[in-house]
C-alpha cells in the first residue's frame, strides 16, 4: 500500500473516530436531557401522589365532620339529657347541705349550752331548751333519708358525668386528623364508640341487636374504621322508615375477621345495588347526603386489603358484610 494511501486510510479512520465521538457526546447530551426530564417528571409525579393523598385525607376527613355535623343534634341531646340531671341534684344536694349545717348548729349549741350558767338550775333550763330545739329540728329533718339520699344523688351525678366523657372522649378519638396511626385495634370495641356516638340517632329509629365474637386484634387504623362503622350504621337508620332493628355481627373466621351490619330497612333496587360505592352517588337530596361515605367505606376497607360486600333486597333489608385481615398491612 503506498504512502498516500496510508494517509487516506488514516484520515478517514481519524474523521471516523471523531464521527463516532460527536455521536456519542450527542447521545451522552440526549441521554442526559432525558434524564433531567425523567427526574423532573419523577418529582412531579411524586408531588402529585402527595397532592392526591392529602386531598384524600382532606375529602375523608370533611366526610367525617360532615357525619359529626349530623349528629350533632343528637350528641347535644345526649350531653344535656345528664347535665340535665347533675344540676337538678347540685341543687337538691345544696338544700340537703344546708339541712345538715342547722342540725350541726343546733348540735354544738345544744353541747355549749349552760357554759356561762350561774348555777345548776339556770343550767338544766338552758340545756333543756337547747336539747328541745335539737329536738324539734331532728323531726323536721330526717337525716337517715338524707344521707341515704345525698348518697344516690352523688352516685347518679359521677354517673353522668362518666357518660359526658365517654361522649366526648369519642368525638374526639373519632375527629383526630391522624391517618397514619396504624396499631393493633378491638375491633369491637371501634363498633361500640360508633354505636355511642350514634346512639342518639339510633335510638329513636331502631333496636339494636349485637352479637359481637371473641376477636383477635387487627391491625388497622383505628379512626377510619370507626369512620366506616359509623357510615355504616347512619346508613342503615336513614334505610329505615319508622321503626325496625339494626344487628351488628362479629366473628374471627380463619385469618379474618368478618363484621355484618344489617338493617331491616327499605332495601335497595337492583339496578343501583352496582353503583352504590361509586362517588357522589346518592339516591338522598343534596341537604341529606353528599354521595361520599360509601366510597369513603370502600376506600377504607381497600386500603386495608380487606373486602366489603353488599347484600340487599327491597323491601326486607340490607346487610354489609366486612372481611379485615388480622395481620393487616405491614404489621
Amino acid at each position: 500500500m503506498s504512502e498516500q494511501d496510508l494517509i487516506a486510510e488514516n484520515t478517514a479512520l481519524t474523521n471516523a473516530l471523531l464521527r463516532e465521538r460527536k455521536a456519542r457526546k450527542l447521545a451522552e447530551s440526549l441521554l442526559e436531557e432525558r434524564a433531567v426530564e425523567l427526574f423532573l417528571a419523577n418529582r412531579d409525579l411524586e408531588e402529585s401522589i402527595k397532592t392526591l393523598k392529602t386531598s384524600n385525607l382532606q375529602l375523608l376527613q370533611s366526610e367525617k365532620m360532615a357525619s359529626v355535623g349530623q349528629l350533632a343534634a343528637g350528641v347535644a341531646h345526649e350531653i344535656n339529657n345528664p347535665v340535665g340531671f347533675i344540676s337538678s341534684n347540685l341543687g337538691t344536694l345544696r338544700d340537703y347541705i344546708e339541712d345538715v349545717c342547722q342540725v350541726i348548729d343546733a348540735q354544738r349549741f345544744a353541747v355549749k349550752a349552760g357554759g356561762e350558767c350561774q348555777d345548776v338550775e339556770q343550767y338544766a333550763e338552758v340545756n333543756a331548751k337547747a336539747i328541745a330545739n335539737l329536738d324539734a329540728l331532728l323531726k323536721k329533718v330526717d337525716l337517715d333519708f338524707l344521707m341515704l339520699d345525698m348518697n344516690d344523688l352523688l352516685d347518679e351525678s359521677i354517673d353522668g358525668v362518666s357518660r359526658i366523657k365517654k361522649i366526648v372522649a369519642d368525638l374526639l378519638d373519632f375527629s383526630r386528623t391522624n391517618s397514619s396511626d396504624y396499631k393493633n385495634s378491638d375491633i369491637n370495641a371501634l363498633l361500640e364508640q360508633a354505636l355511642s356516638i350514634a346512639s342518639n340517632e339510633l335510638k329513636y329509629k331502631a333496636e339494636i341487636n349485637k352479637d359481637l365474637g371473641e376477636l383477635p386484634p387487627v391491625y388497622c387504623n383505628s379512626g377510619k374504621l370507626g369512620q366506616v362503622f359509623l357510615n355504616l350504621l347512619l346508613n342503615a337508620s336513614h334505610a329505615i322508615e319508622e321503626r325496625g332493628s339494626i344487628t351488628i355481627t362479629t366473628k374471627h373466621v380463619g385469618d379474618n375477621v368478618r363484621i355484618v351490619v344489617a338493617d331491616s330497612g327499605v332495601g335497595i333496587p337492583k339496578n343501583i345495588l352496582a353503583n352504590i360505592f361509586d362517588p357522589f352517588f346518592t339516591t338522598k337530596t343534596v341537604s341529606e347526603g353528599t354521595g361520599l361515605g360509601l366510597h369513603i367505606v370502600r376506600s377504607v376497607i381497600d386500603a386495608h386489603e380487606g373486602v366489603i360486600s353488599v347484600d340487599s333486597q327491597v323491601g326486607s333489608g340490607t346487610s354489609f358484610t366486612i372481611l379485615l385481615p388480622i395481620a393487616g398491612l405491614n404489621a
